[in-house]
């Protein structure tokens, strides 16, 4: 009875301090509420307006900016409630802020089976600086296709591969950067983890996306083609992330970029090539490091990439220090340079020497590549010795 009593206090502890924990964190984010990004300015504000002037939902099939419609979807019902444009923009994302921390919880008690370990990633997630600035300083989204990127990630640990696609390309449908994680999903079908009719989900999800723009009078072709439209909207090779083309921050140069994404791609695919020409393991913590692995090789090599896009490498380098505590200055590393780019983007503001947080990521992925190539080696020996 007495161990009873205990464990129902301990739930009833939990819970009490997760409350605590998220009004605070809330409480943090509305303090901000009142910073209007240039973003905001020169895109949020005006795709708004232009729902509001042209009656909400009714307007979602018009050219209104460079995202999918499936963001207008959230703009259009704003328009509806009696808040302001910017407060109703930044609320959606904090939201989506306590969702992603949610999901972070599910994925730390499932590899760990820690409620202790859960509770800390969760409440990590509400305070971490890059994430607090993103949604309610800066109004972007990132956490909204991340939490679905990160169901993606839960939906295999759970072994349910539709679930898995079905997220990722929920994720897809919100932002691009979905990509970043399109490699490992692409090693679990190679190695059997995700099955080829799950693609199927993929071109649905997309669709279904699409459907009430379409009903609305968009244009078939420009709505299946909206990232196509977008990727020719950029021609900075660096836009201050901390990657391989930081070197040549605001340079432009069409045929730079041009080769720089088949140099991603080379890279991209010989790192695939390394791993499943190999015998690793795909466990949960083995697809974790790959996760976190890919989430910043694929943006640390692209040309074209924003301050903001390391947003999913540095959650996935939150629950993999939790699984590896000694490399926790990789997620320190990762933290530090995101919120430096965006402090950089919203009050030109840096912290440090650019190039010298450059040389900090590399450090961080190349540590990574080191976790992957010991987890390879460890299974090659085995190999050799099952065969002898």
């Amino acid at each position: 009875m007495k161990k009873s009593r205990k464990i129902n206090f301990m739930k009833i502890e939990n819970i009490l301090f997760i409350a605590l924990v998220t009004i605070i964190a809330m409480i943090a984010r509305f303090s901000l509420f009142s910073i209007e990004s240039g973003d905001y300015h020169r895109f949020l504000k005006g795709w708004y307006d232009q729902l509001v002037e042209n009656n909400g939902f009714k307007a979602v099939g018009m050219d209104i900016g460079d995202y999918m419609p499936t963001y207008y979807y959230i703009l259009a019902f704003l328009t509806y409630l009696p808040i302001k444009d910017l407060v109703g923009i930044k609320l959606v994302s904090c939201i989506a802020d306590v969702v992603l921390a949610l999901v972070v919880f599910k994925i730390v008690n499932h590899i760990t089976g820690s409620r202790n370990k859960s509770i800390v990633a969760y409440a990590t997630v509400l305070f971490l600086p890059s994430v607090i600035l993103n949604s309610s300083a800066w109004g972007q989204c990132d956490s909204i296709f991340t939490l679905f990127i990160l169901l993606s990630f839960y939906s295999i640990l759970k072994g349910k591969d539709w679930h898995c696609i079905v997220y990722f390309s929920i994720a897809f449908v919100f932002k691009i950067q979905a990509i970043f994680f399109a490699p490992v999903i692409l090693v679990l079908w190679l190695r059997g983890k995700v099955r080829l009719r799950t693609v199927l989900a993929f071109p649905i999800v997309y669709i279904v996306s699409i459907l009430p723009a379409l009903f609305t009078g968009g244009n078939f072709l420009d709505l299946i083609t909206v990232y196509f439209r977008q990727s020719t909207q950029y021609n900075m090779l660096n836009m201050y992330i901390q990657n391989a083309w930081g070197l040549l921050f605001q340079a432009k140069s069409e045929q730079m970029a041009a080769a720089g994404i088949f140099f991603a791609g080379g890279v991209v695919l010989v790192a695939l090539f390394l791993i499943l020409r190999s015998n690793i393991e795909l466990n949960d913590k083995n697809i974790l490091t790959l996760s976190a692995l890919f989430t910043l090789l694929v943006p640390f090599v692209l040309p074209h990439m924003h301050e903001r896009y390391y947003y999913p490498a540095t959650i996935f380098a939150l629950i993999f220090i939790i699984i590896n505590p000694k490399k926790i200055w990789t997620f320190l590393i990762m933290e530090f340079c995101l919120f430096q780019a965006e402090a950089h983007n919203l009050f030109g503001k840096d912290a440090m020497d650019f190039n010298f947080s450059v040389l900090m990521v590399t450090v961080v992925l190349v540590t990574y590549f080191k976790v992957v190539y010991d987890q390879l080696g460890l299974n090659i020996s085995e190999e050799k010795k099952k065969r002898s």
